[in-house]
């Protein structure tokens, strides 16, 4: 695969925003626990999640617009921009069916959110109407920034997105630590997105030649809601898998077993999210191949990529599994930690997941999506019902967990077939599983041990963890050829083999 400069620089900045926000989300979690409390802090969680769900219903025209981008790189100035120009128009004519969205979870919060005392009902309500507004004014607001991804220059918007993180979670901590409602930190991240959207706008006029918008043409309406009703499904379907375990607690158990789902399912998420946008920026270039019908060169940088987030996946999991309890006990406290069986299921859960959207994100840039959306709404839904089904039976977590991650293996089966199919030759090479398969039962052992020992014994067992891991990386669990390019200081586009 090709690593060219701009492929760098996307990648390094993703990992920037990746540190900050693990960073941030260490300082402002427990202090937000302390200043909300268990209660309020798990339903403050618990509404970001489900209004999350409601950008669905905005067409997803700027998450199409962002491929649409990509994969027509060799249209004029004014096709593009006509481009744009689909994508707002669309946004604007689903705008009814996402206010209708946001409007129908605001009111079934009761539902959603088990055990809501009567008296925070109405900071409830109010706090799901300020996050709504954010939620549907964001398919517009990210318009530039799905134009500076699609042209390969997402680590611009990536910056600003870090300045956006620190500035809004310092403004969520101080209406917090005031001891305001519920309602004012929802206001605070309302206006720091449009602060922040305003600020993308600027570096898109000056960082893109062509950009601008103009009245698009019926055929190119079209286009962007063909993709676009598709990439609704394929939203639906990851949010879906994303969230499958939290809908479980938060319907099944209640808002404060949200509190601790959220600290001992802190680490893993950003191992999910690490291994994502360590897909996502490679995405651009591997459309840019798909769509110019060079399928050698698609294949292999498949392939890489692959291998690279197998392995990034594989090892943060790893470390999940034999540290966590230490961790969160220490950062947390011990009243945080759901225990090393449900802390192994939900990292099983999480690397599942991170497995089924990296094949996904490989389909999104083919632009031919129903079959994963069909699949995945299959695989996704029938875990959440299942997970559901099976606590109600049992009224055990460690049953439910088992049942999620027993549905969602249609997924795990079906989407390395569908990317084989498109683009062949561009499986996950051996050695990364092997290695993976090796890793993971170790570190599953080690946990119970880490937890309880003392601290000489935690060091010790730290330390031979790394060891372990190291030779995992030595012998080819992560590709040394595609961090080698990353980290190259030559600007000249270099080819990373598997």
């Amino acid at each position: 695969m090709i690593v060219d400069t701009e492929t760098r620089r996307n990648f390094f900045a993703y990992y920037a925003n990746f540190i900050a926000t693990a960073v941030i989300g260490l300082l402002i979690n427990p202090a937000l626990l302390g200043a909300l409390g268990p209660l309020m802090f798990g339903l403050w969680k618990s509404l970001q999640r489900y209004l999350d769900f409601a950008t669905l219903a905005d067409g997803r025209s700027s998450q199409a617009l962002k491929w649409i981008v990509a994969g027509r790189d060799g249209l004029s100035p004014e096709e593009k921009r006509r481009d744009v120009g689909a994508a707002i128009l669309v946004w604007f004519q689903w705008f009814p069916a996402a206010a209708l969205a946001v409007g129908g979870i605001t009111l079934a919060i009761p539902f959603l959110v088990k055990d809501i005392p009567p008296e925070a009902m109405n900071v409830a309500y109010v706090t799901a109407a300020i996050l709504s507004a954010n939620t549907v004014l964001v398919g517009l607001l990210s318009t530039p920034d799905s134009v500076l991804v699609g042209v390969n220059q997402g680590y611009k918007t990536m910056l600003i997105s870090i300045g956006a993180l620190v500035v809004g979670n310092a403004a969520v901590f101080g209406v917090a630590y005031l001891g305001s409602p519920l309602w004012a930190l929802a206001l605070a991240l309302l206006c720091v997105a449009v602060v922040k959207a305003v600020c993308t706008l600027f570096v898109t006029r000056r960082a893109v030649p062509w950009w601008g918008v103009a009245r698009p043409t019926k055929s190119d309406l079209k286009r962007v809601r063909s993709f676009s009703a598709w990439t609704i499904g394929s939203t639906i379907v990851d949010k879906l898998f994303s969230a499958t375990e939290f809908i479980v607690i938060s319907i099944m158990i209640g808002a404060v077993a949200v509190s601790q789902y959220t600290f001992t399912t802190y680490v893993m998420q950003f191992v999910l999210t690490i291994a994502l946008v360590t897909a996502s920026g490679f995405m651009p270039v591997l459309g840019k191949h798909y769509g110019a019908s060079e399928l050698g060169a698609a294949a292999e940088g498949a392939r890489s990529v692959r291998h690279f987030v197998v392995g990034v996946a594989a090892l943060g999991s790893a470390a999940v599994m034999a540290f966590n309890g230490a961790f969160v006990n220490a950062w947390g406290g011990a009243g945080q930690y759901m225990g090393n069986t449900i802390n192994a299921l939900l990292v099983l859960c999480a690397l599942q997941f991170a497995l089924i959207r990296m094949d996904g994100q490989i389909l999104d840039v083919t632009m031919r999506v129903a079959p994963k959306v069909l699949v995945g709404l299959a695989s996704s839904a029938g875990g959440i019902a299942a997970g559901c089904t099976a606590f109600v039976l049992t009224h055990s977590l460690t049953v439910a967990l088992i049942a999620v991650i027993a549905a969602r293996m249609a997924g795990s089966v079906m989407y390395p077939i569908f990317v084989a199919r498109l683009i062949p030759g561009s499986g996950v090479p051996w050695r990364p599983v092997v290695l993976s398969v090796i890793l993971l039962p170790a570190s599953v052992a080690l946990g119970p041990i880490v937890e309880d020992g003392s601290v000489l014994l935690k060091a010790a067992l730290a330390l031979a963890w790394l060891a372990m891991a190291g030779l995992t990386v030595w012998l080819g669990i992560v590709p040394r050829s595609m961090v080698s390019a990353l980290l190259s200081r030559s600007r000249k586009s270099e080819p990373v083999d598997d």
